[in-house]
């Protein structure tokens, strides 16, 4: 426990100088880094990574898209990017057949499109009007979302929730994430309001938290799937008590494009 502590006090103290203080262009190079770590991560427990012409691949587009990102290029040269590693990872498949197989490319392909997606999120609402305050959003809900369900489910969690998937989450600890996640952005709206002057629709920045911990439960849910079909424990050993960029982003993952179209319909900032 105090490894984990540590190591994630670490990491929030690294994330909070790298997205609010430094330069854009360092943020683009922090998401380039952690994205291709996540990638490697995922492709390799996932198989298709011990394919190096399709990790490069993969590498290529997840930079490319990246840093377009960045630059604020139309939404339509991502879908020509997209198609463009479909070509490439199907031409590595036609020539290299006898030991690349279907489902290498099948994975690498989704692996590399999702997570391309979902990391470019922090690109587009850093860029967005009071982003910097945006940013914060879809990480405080999921994350306050796990810690609550952990504390929770330690504490009076005796019901599993889904024991052949993640044997120690309970509905207890699912509850207590919810819960978790609207506490954290409301009080992030109490901050916004009192330090910063913002007006706050506190109402919809409940609703907000309670999508951000559905949604990031669910998104725990499915990545610890996909380590339970590989055999392992965790992704990587980036963070000491942690695992890897995968095991400690898996629930702000799923919540981050969620948050940017949240962000594009309405106003949580008034």
């Amino acid at each position: 426990m105090k490894t984990r502590i540590i190591s994630g006090v670490v990491a929030i103290t690294l994330f909070i100088a790298v997205f609010y203080f430094l330069p854009a262009w360092v943020v683009c190079a922090a998401v380039v880094l952690l994205g291709n770590i996540g990638l490697y991560e995922l492709l390799y427990t996932a198989g298709a990574g011990k394919h190096p012409a399709l990790f490069t691949v993969s590498v290529v587009f997840f930079t490319s898209f990246t840093v377009l990102s960045y630059l604020g290029v139309q939404w339509e040269i991502a879908f020509y990017l997209i198609y463009g590693l479909a070509l490439a990872m199907f031409a590595i498949w036609l020539f290299r057949h006898q030991t690349v197989k279907f489902a290498d490319v099948e994975g690498a392909f989704f692996g590399t499109v999702i997570l391309s997606l979902f990391f470019t999120s922090m690109l587009r609402i850093n860029a967005m009007e009071n982003g910097k305050y945006l940013f914060a959003m879809p990480f405080i809900a999921p994350l306050m979302s796990d810690t609550c369900a952990y504390f929770t489910g330690s504490f009076i969690g005796k019901h599993k929730l889904c024991p052949t998937i993640s044997p120690k989450k309970t509905v207890e600890g699912m509850i207590g994430g919810l819960v978790g996640g609207v506490l954290g952005l409301c009080l992030y709206g109490l901050m916004l309001e009192k330090i910063w002057n913002f007006d706050v629709n506190f109402l919809l920045l409940a609703a907000a938290g309670l999508f951000g911990a559905v949604v990031g439960q669910l998104g725990d849910l499915n990545f610890s799937m996909i380590k339970r079909a590989a055999a392992i424990k965790d992704y990587g050993r980036i963070m000491p008590g942690h695992g890897g960029v995968l095991d400690r982003l898996d629930s702000v993952l799923f919540v981050l494009p969620g948050f940017e179209l949240l962000f594009h319909l309405t106003k949580v900032i008034f």
